[in-house]
């Protein structure tokens, strides 16, 4: 972890080994959010991650990133006066799901409930309770939300 007083950690969180956070602007995790092994957050924006989503394997959640309009050099080992570089926010909502070896763009906000399919890569923003896949990503079905904010709502009421 870069800069841990920038991340803020909710309860009954799980942070898998192998995983690589770097906070930039700051990081909030909810409670239950599952951060799976070899999966990243970096960029240097800001990341937001609601109650009960769950963070797939060597997935990446990036907040920032080089912009390549010729008006800066690129990378990290340039001074700031001599890049340019967009700082966005990514936002994942509670109870999103997003599988193994996605990467999530800066600006992106993936609504609540919403699933990604392993491989994809989010580009805009998603759609509460909608599951997509591919590459171009694409709105494969919907989940259904009754039961698990149910089970939510059961549990943090202590009867897990």
């Amino acid at each position: 972890m870069v800069s841990p007083e920038k991340i803020a950690i909710g309860q009954a969180t799980q942070i898998d080994e192998g995983v690589w956070i770097f906070a930039g602007q700051g990081i909030t995790l909810g409670c239950h959010v599952h951060l799976a092994f070899g999966s990243s957050i970096s960029g240097g924006g800001r990341c937001e991650i609601g109650d009960f989503a769950s963070i797939g394997a060597g997935v990446r959640l990036v907040t920032g990133s080089d912009l390549v309009d010729g008006k800066g050099l690129t990378n990290p080992t340039i001074p700031a006066a001599l890049r340019t570089v967009r700082r966005g926010e990514v936002r994942i909502g509670k109870h999103a799901v997003i599988f193994t070896g996605s990467v999530v763009l800066p600006g992106v906000t993936v609504g609540e409930g919403a699933v990604v399919g392993a491989g994809s890569v989010v580009h805009h923003d998603l759609k509460p309770w909608v599951i997509y896949a591919g590459n171009p990503l694409v709105q494969v079905g919907r989940r259904p939300s009754a039961t698990l904010l149910r089970l939510a709502r059961r549990l943090n009421r202590g009867g897990g």
